[in-house]
C-alpha cells in the first residue's frame, strides 16, 4: 500500500512542486516510511528529491528549488517489511534518460522478471524491487537517441505503447502507476484486473488551458480544486504529454493497451486505507462504512439467536469507536441498535498508523502511545468497541486490555470487516499468514486471544453488498477479497 500523485500543468513557467507535495500530504495515511517527488519541464531538465520520513519532514524549504510543471510523487508504506534508500520512490533511471516511475501495488513474479530481463540482454540486481523491475521493461523499449519522444507518428511515442505491453505481458499482480518521461511527459495505467486505484482530474484555467492530475485517491482533488474525469481502467493508460506536445484540452489521451481481465478493486481499500473523503473507482468510502455498520448491527443482533448463551446486545451501554477509521461504521452501528454513541478512546493525533509499522515491536510501542482512554465512560459499563479489522491483534489486545483497567464490566469487540485468515499479497506487509490473529483460529477462540466477552466479525457477503450498494458508477464485475477467503484475483487456486 502506498500513495501515488502525478501532476502535469498547462503552463511551463508553472511549477508542479507545490501541488505534488500537498497532494502527497493529503494521500500520507497510505504510507509514513518514506516520500519523494520528481519534477521536470519542457527542456528535459529533472528535479528529485526523496528521503525517510514523513512529508512535512523531507520537505521543508525544498520547494522553490524544484523546477518544472509536470512530475510525479509518492508516499511509500513498506509492503515486505524490508525497507533500503534503494526502495524509496520515485524510482529514477539515471543516465538512461532519468525515466522515472510511482509504483502502488505488488507484483508476485518477480524472479521470473529477472530472468527475463537477463534473457534479453539487460544484467539485473537480485535486491531489484518490482517498481524498478517494471521501470526496467519501460525502458528495454526506449530508443537509444536522446530523444526519446520519437520513434512514433502521433502523440503516443511507440516505443512507450511497447513498454506498456511488456509490463502487462510479464508482470502478475497488482500496479498502479505514473511514469514521468522528460521532455514528454506523463503517463498512468493501471493492471488488468483493476485491484489497485488510480483515479485522473482536471482542472480547467479556460477553453484551452488544463492542469490534470492523476492520484491514488479523489481527496486530493477537492482540495486543489480539480474535478475527477474518472477511473483508469483496467488494461487502460491514460497519456498527458507536456504543454507543447498538444494544445489544452487534448493533452488527456486514453488508450486500452490489453482487454479487461476482470474489474475487481482491492475491497481492503475501502474498509481501512482510504480517506472517508474519497470516491474510488465510483464508490463512495463514507457511505460504503455507513453500509457496513449497519449490516455489522445486524449481525450483533442476531448473535441471540445464534448462541446458546444469555447474551444480549440489550445489555450493550454504548458503542466506541476506535479512531479514525471506524467512526463511520460505529456511528450507524450505534444508530441502527439505537444505542449511545461514546468517544471513551482517544488518538493522539501526532502518531501515524501503527498498522504500517514494519515490526511488531514498533507496533506494540505505537498503539500505547497513540490511544487514551475517557474512564468515565467505560467504567461499570458494558462496552461494544468497534473497529475497522482486526489484523494481527497488536491494537485489538491492548484496547481490551485499556478498557477492563478503565472499568469496563464487558467488553465486546466487533471488526467492520470478516476475519482475515490468509496473506493479503496486494501491497501490504501480511507475508506471515501465522501472525493473522484469526489464523487457525474460531471466533470464540479469537475472543479468548483477545481477552473480551464476544467478538463479532462483519460477513463477506455483507461486505459485498455494502461497497455494491455505495456504488454510484463504474461497472466493477467483483473484489479482491483473497484476504478474507483465500480466492485471489490473480491466482488460479484458493488458498487453503
Amino acid at each position: 500500500m502506498c500513495g501515488i500523485v502525478g501532476v502535469s500543468l498547462c503552463s511551463p513557467r508553472l511549477s508542479a512542486a507545490p501541488e505534488l507535495l500537498e497532494a502527497s500530504g493529503l494521500l500520507q495515511h497510505r504510507g509514513q516510511d518514506a516520500c519523494g517527488i520528481v519534477c521536470g519541464n519542457t527542456d528535459g531538465v529533472v528535479n528529485v528529491h526523496k528521503g525517510k520520513g514523513l512529508v512535512n519532514e523531507v520537505f521543508s524549504s525544498l520547494t522553490s528549488r524544484l523546477e518544472g510543471n509536470f512530475g510525479i510523487g509518492h508516499v511509500r508504506y513498506a509492503t515486505n517489511g524490508k525497507f533500503t534508500n534503494m526502495q524509496i520512490q520515485p524510482v529514477i533511471a539515471n543516465e538512461r534518460g532519468d525515466i522515472a516511475i510511482v509504483h502502488n501495488g505488488n507484483l508476485e513474479n518477480t524472479k521470473q522478471l529477472r530472468n527475463h530481463l537477463s534473457s534479453i540482454g539487460l544484467h539485473q540486481n537480485t535486491d531489484m524491487g518490482d517498481s524498478e523491475l517494471m521501470l526496467e521493461l519501460m525502458l528495454s523499449r526506449k530508443p537509444s537517441s536522446r530523444n526519446c519522444c520519437g520513434s512514433g507518428t502521433g502523440p503516443v511515442p511507440r516505443w512507450i505503447v511497447e513498454g506498456l505491453k511488456d509490463i502487462y505481458a510479464h508482470c502478475v499482480g497488482s500496479f498502479a502507476c505514473v511514469f514521468f518521461i522528460p521532455s514528454y511527459g506523463l503517463v498512468a495505467c493501471r493492471d488488468a484486473n483493476g485491484i489497485k486505484p488510480i483515479i485522473v482530474g482536471e482542472r480547467r484555467i479556460d477553453e484551452t488551458k488544463v492542469d490534470y492530475m492523476f492520484t491514488s485517491e479523489s481527496v486530493t482533488f477537492c482540495n486543489l480544486g480539480y474535478t475527477a474525469l474518472g477511473d483508469i481502467g483496467p488494461g487502460e493508460a491514460v497519456f498527458v504529454p507536456t504543454v507543447t506536445a498538444g494544445p489544452g484540452h487534448s493533452r488527456c489521451i486514453s488508450q486500452q493497451i490489453v482487454p479487461q481481465r476482470s474489474y475487481s478493486p482491492d475491497i481492503f481499500e475501502y474498509v481501512y486505507f482510504a480517506r472517508v473523503e474519497s470516491i474510488m473507482d465510483g464508490i463512495s468510502v463514507n457511505r460504503m462504512r455507513r453500509f457496513t455498520g449497519e449490516a455489522l448491527a445486524r449481525t450483533i443482533m442476531k448473535t441471540r439467536s445464534a448462541h446458546g448463551d444469555k447474551f444480549s446486545y440489550d445489555e450493550i451501554d454504548c458503542v466506541i469507536p476506535v479512531p479514525d477509521t471506524s467512526f463511520v461504521c460505529a456511528l450507524a452501528a450505534a444508530q441502527y441498535m439505537s444505542k449511545p454513541l461514546s468517544f471513551g478512546l482517544v488518538k493522539n493525533r501526532f502518531v501515524s498508523r501503527t498498522f504500517t509499522l514494519p515490526t511488531q515491536k514498533e507496533r506494540s510501542k505505537a498503539v500505547s502511545r497513540k490511544l487514551g482512554t475517557v474512564q468515565e465512560e467505560f467504567e461499570g459499563r458494558n462496552v461494544l468497541i468497534i473497529d475497522d479489522s482486526i489484523v494481527r491483534g497488536t491494537t485489538a489486545v491492548q484496547i481490551v486490555a485499556m478498557a477492563r483497567r478503565a472499568g469496563a464490566k464487558k467488553v465486546y469487540f466487533a471488526s467492520g470487516s470478516p476475519a482475515i485468515r490468509y496473506n493479503h499479497i496486494h501491497g501490504i506487509d501480511l507475508a506471515d499468514q501465522s501472525k493473522l490473529l484469526a489464523y487457525g483460529r474460531s471466533d470464540d477462540e479469537v475472543a479468548e486471544a483477545l481477552d473480551c466477552d464476544r467478538v463479532f466479525y462483519l460477513p463477506l457477503e455483507d461486505l459485498i453488498k455494502a461497497c455494491t450498494r455505495a456504488k454510484t458508477r463504474g461497472d466493477i464485475s467483483s473484489f479482491e477479497t483473497g484476504m478474507f477467503n483465500g480466492q485471489y484475483t490473480t491466482r488460479t487456486v484458493a488458498v487453503e
